[in-house]
C-alpha cells in the first residue's frame, strides 16, 4: 500500500491551502499577491502528478485529491470572481458543465479518464483567472484585449470538453454492453 502522504500529495495540499489566501489577497485588492498565488497554484497543478509518476508513488487518492483541489478552486475562485463582477457567468457555467460531466462519468464507470481536450480545461481556467488577476493590476491595454479574447476560447474548449466527456462515456457504456453480449452469446 502506498503512503498518502507523499511530496506530490502535500503539493496538492498546498494548493487547497492557498485558496483562502487568494480569495483574501484579491477581494483586498492586492492583486500583484493574488497573481503570485494563482502562478503557485498553476505550477503545483502540472508538478504533482509529474512529481508522483517520477517517485512512483501515484496513486487514486492523489489522482482523487488532485481533482478535488481543482473543483474546489475552480468553483469557488469563479463565485468570488462573479460577485467581484470580474467573471463571466457563461464561463461559469461551461466550466460546471465539464466538470459534471466528467464526475458523472466517474460514477458510472470506474476509471474513467480524463479525455485530450478535458486535461487542459482546468489550466486553462487557471490561466484565465492569471488573466483576470493581472489586468487588475496598471497594465498596457494590449493585454486587457487579450483577456478580451481569451474568453471565448475557454468557453468553446470547455464545451468541446463537454462532449468529448459524454462521447466517451456513452463510447464505453456502449463497448461493454457489447462485451456483455458476446459473453453471453
Amino acid at each position: 500500500m502506498k503512503k498518502i502522504i507523499n511530496i506530490a500529495n502535500a503539493i496538492t495540499l498546498m494548493r487547497i491551502l492557498l485558496i483562502p489566501w487568494l480569495i483574501v489577497s484579491y477581494t483586498r485588492g492586492v492583486y500583484a499577491a493574488a497573481g503570485y498565488i494563482i502562478t503557485v497554484m498553476c505550477l503545483s497543478d502540472f508538478l504533482d502528478g509529474k512529481i508522483a509518476r517520477a517517485r512512483g508513488t501515484a496513486s487514486a487518492f492523489g489522482a482523487l485529491l488532485d481533482v478535488g483541489a481543482d473543483c474546489v478552486l475552480v468553483i469557488i475562485f469563479q463565485g468570488v470572481l462573479i460577485v467581484s463582477n470580474d467573471w463571466p457567468l457563461l464561463i461559469f457555467i461551461f466550466s460546471l458543465l465539464s466538470m459534471a460531466t466528467f464526475l458523472f462519468g466517474n460514477l458510472v464507470q470506474q476509471g474513467f479518464k480524463l479525455g485530450r481536450i478535458g486535461r487542459y480545461c482546468g489550466g486553462l481556467i487557471m490561466l484565465l483567472f492569471f488573466f483576470r488577476i493581472i489586468t487588475k493590476c496598471p497594465l498596457p491595454l494590449l493585454l486587457n484585449r487579450l483577456t478580451q479574447y481569451f474568453e471565448p476560447f475557454v468557453i468553446l474548449i470547455l464545451s468541446l470538453s463537454i462532449i468529448e466527456n459524454i462521447s466517451i462515456l456513452l463510447r464505453n457504456q456502449f463497448y461493454s454492453k457489447r462485451r456483455i453480449n458476446c459473453e453471453r452469446n
